[in-house]
């Protein structure tokens, strides 16, 4: 395969049929329009164009409407795109179904791999006949898997006397048993406690680094994106808004540090005065300033050094914003000032749209 992609989407496009919401109707007509309701397209992707590559481990993020779990049933082969050009492994996902699920695995938060009455190993040995994987394949992979995963105490319990975070451990188990070459994860670590959600987190970054494995993860959970990936591609009503580095992304919407310095003298007071004229400081006592400092109108490291010559230093702290704080600017299009320590950033039209969620019901 060479450096091609492992996922490659050309103008990927899915509408939908969707109710149309009754206007101005008395009682009785909107009564039959739930019954009988007039129906309307809605495009849930309009002409997402996306590359993977082999081994990278990609957070595909926008929020509810956006299109992120219309992309991933596409790419699974679920659904039949509208339009557009996809493949995977060299697959056409649904034209070649039946060979290509053989070579990925799904994973979705909200919905269970397993069978709920059977115990967890009577669903992995199900897998194991399902995709033809050799004994001494399966024995050593459920072995590796159930001492990192720490499954021993659950595999003879049937599925639904476990609890959510067990429950996704197992799946995650039965999703690899057949050592796919792309896993798709869809909110693996939505309703975990923060212990769980940790153990999945290592679990994920400590097996994407040893096996190479391509995965794709759409979450709402920032911290699953900050911990487990590098690049991110962000989708607003069901178009691709944002493809690059977490860093980048940072950089684009909010383009700011928090800066908190302790202090013991003032050193240059007309120095100092200076330099605060270009930081937006929002607290400032005798031996203590916090101030937000936007990099497109001074570089850090000036900042800094014209701080150091004018105090005596005790402590200096310079913080990013957080990848939940962009994220919060980007959904909601408010200036950066309200969504935490961020500047007025010009807002990007696509990026201030806010999808209808409750008209589309689809995501």
């Amino acid at each position: 395969m060479g450096d091609s992609p492992v996922i490659r989407a050309r103008g990927l496009s899915k509408s939908y049929l969707v109710p149309k919401k009754p206007n101005g109707a008395g009682p009785l007509a909107r009564l039959w329009k739930s019954f009988f309701p007039d129906l309307e397209p809605f495009r849930a992707l309009k002409g997402v164009d996306l590359e993977v590559g082999r081994g990278e481990f990609i957070g595909y993020i926008g929020p509810n409407g956006s299109g992120k779990s219309t992309t991933i049933k596409c790419l699974t082969g679920v659904l039949t795109p509208s339009d557009g050009e996809v493949e995977v492994l060299g697959f056409v996902p649904w034209r070649d179904r039946g060979e290509y699920t053989k070579h990925i695995g799904v994973i979705f938060g909200q919905k269970t791999l397993l069978f709920w009455d059977l115990a967890v190993i009577e669903s992995m040995l199900l897998f194991r006949d399902v995709y033809s994987v050799p004994q001494k394949d399966f024995q050593s992979r459920l072995e590796e898997f159930t001492e990192v995963l720490e499954l021993g105490p659950l595999l003879d319990r049937p599925v639904r006397k476990l609890s959510l975070g067990e429950r996704m451990r197992c799946e995650i188990a039965a999703s690899l048993l057949h050592s796919p070459r792309v896993l798709f994860l869809d909110e693996p670590t939505i309703g975990l406690d923060a212990l769980a959600k940790e153990s999945i987190r290592a679990f994920l970054r400590r097996y994407h680094e040893q096996e190479g494995l391509t995965i794709l993860l759409t979450t709402h959970q920032m911290e699953d994106i900050e911990t487990l990936c590098t690049r991110v591609v962000v989708l607003g009503n069901g178009e691709k808004i944002f493809d690059g580095a977490l860093a980048d992304l940072k950089a684009r919407y909010v383009p700011t540090r928090e800066i908190k310095v302790l202090f013991s003298e003032v050193l240059d007071p007309a120095r100092l005065e200076r330099t605060l004229a270009l930081l937006d400081v929002r607290r400032r006592g005798s031996d203590a300033i916090t101030a937000v400092l936007d990099t497109r109108k001074a570089a850090t490291g000036e900042v800094v050094a014209e701080l150091t010559a004018s105090l005596r230093i005790v402590d200096l702290t310079i913080s990013e914003p957080t990848l939940e704080t962009v994220v919060k600017y980007i959904y909601s299009g408010e200036p950066a000032g309200r969504a935490g320590s961020c500047s007025s950033d010009p807002r990007n039209d696509e990026m201030a749209r806010a999808p209808d969620e409750a008209a589309s019901g689809k995501q």
